[in-house]
């Protein structure tokens, strides 16, 4: 959403779709649809958490302290992922 487009390169590890969408349609449709921004927002603060988290992790910890964080993450993960497919499969999580 930069004014001056700066480069950017991707690598794939397997076929993927890509879509492109312009600025000025982005921004039309933002405007037509603005609960998009607001998850946009919600996604992005999450991805900047964790990217923190990350961060404190490799400048505070030593190695056995990042892989603690680490798998402490991944299996909280685990488990809301656990309880989600719960959900969608009319479940519970016991």
């Amino acid at each position: 959403m930069v004014q001056e487009a700066e480069p950017v390169q991707a690598e794939a590890f397997e076929d993927t779709l890509v879509c492109a969408l312009y600025r000025d349609d982005f921004l039309g449709f933002i405007r037509r649809q603005p609960e998009l921004m607001l998850t946009m927002m919600k996604v992005l603060a999450e991805r900047l958490r964790v990217a923190e988290e990350e961060i404190a992790d490799l400048v505070f910890r030593d190695v056995p302290g990042r892989l603690a964080s680490q798998v402490s993450r991944t299996c909280v993960g685990l488990l809301a992922l656990h309880i989600e497919v719960g959900g969608w499969s009319g479940t519970a999580y016991k």
